[in-house]
């Protein structure tokens, strides 16, 4: 990847979803799958992938972002939802949905 997503900043919330990239030795702490973890600050390495730091690491590593995808809440999702719902009614004609 060669840019930073636009979901990638300082304070966002990721969830990790593959840790197979981290080639850490076992004595240091690394992400491991499935867990939320806080964006402290976004780097780009010498080939041009996109690296992430986090806060509860408490290190200067940088994990590569195709490791993780943006945490959506059950707000979020409600928030989702509702704005596309129109498009789901089946007591409204197609035509009138758009």
């Amino acid at each position: 990847m060669s840019s930073t997503p636009s979901w990638a900043v300082k304070g966002a919330k990721v969830v990790s979803i593959r840790a197979d990239a981290f080639l850490r030795p076992p004595t240091v702490r690394h992400p491991i799958v499935g867990e939320t973890l806080t964006i402290a600050d976004t780097d780009i390495d010498l080939f041009g992938r996109c690296g992430l730091v986090f806060e509860e690491l408490g290190d200067d590593d940088c994990y590569l972002v195709d490791c993780f995808r943006p945490l959506v809440t059950r707000s979020q999702e409600q928030d989702i939802a509702e704005h596309f719902s129109h498009h789901l009614r089946r007591d409204v004609p197609a035509r009138e949905r758009a």
